[in-house]
C-alpha cells in the first residue's frame, strides 16, 4: 500500500493504491536479464549484480518479498551468520595486553600486610590467550 503520491519514471502513482510486483515476471524479463533468460546461468553474476541485470539491481528479488517472502530465507540468513561467526571466531576483539599474577586471587586489602609483596601486574608484547 502506498501512503503517498509517488512518481515513477513517467508514471504517477496515487496514494492508497495496492502496487504488486510479479517476481516470476520480473525475473524472466529479457530487458534485465538478456535475451537468454531462460538458461541457467550461473556465470551471469560472476561480476555482480548489477553487471548481471543491466545495471537494474532492483530487477532481482532472490527470496521475494512479503508475506510470501521464500521459507529458505530465514535458512540462508542463519547460514551466513553462522559462517560469519565461524570465520570470525578464531580472532579476539578485546585481547588481553595484561594479566595478573596468580596471587591476586588471593589478595584482599584485610588480609594484605606491609611484609608481603603486592600484586603485579605482567604485561606483555603477546596478548595473553586463556
Amino acid at each position: 500500500m502506498i501512503n503517498w503520491e509517488v512518481k515513477l519514471g513517467k508514471f504517477i502513482v496515487p496514494a492508497d493504491v495496492e502496487v504488486h510486483i510479479p517476481t516470476l515476471a520480473l525475473h524472466q524479463e529479457p530487458l534485465f536479464w538478456g535475451q537468454d533468460v531462460q538458461l541457467f546461468k550461473p556465470e551471469r553474476f560472476s561480476e555482480g549484480v548489477a553487471k548481471a541485470t543491466n545495471n537494474n539491481i532492483g530487477a532481482i528479488l532472490p527470496f521475494g518479498i512479503g508475506p510470501r517472502i521464500c521459507a529458505g530465507f530465514n535458512f540462508a540468513t542463519i547460514e551466513a551468520k553462522i559462517a560469519l561467526s565461524m570465520i570470525l571466531q578464531p580472532t579476539d576483539p578485546f585481547p588481553r595486553l595484561c594479566s595478573l599474577s596468580p596471587s591476586i586471587s588471593h589478595y584482599s586489602p584485610t588480609t594484605w600486610s606491609s611484609g608481603d609483596a603486592p600484586p603485579t601486574v605482567n604485561c606483555n608484547d603477546e596478548p595473553d590467550r586463556h
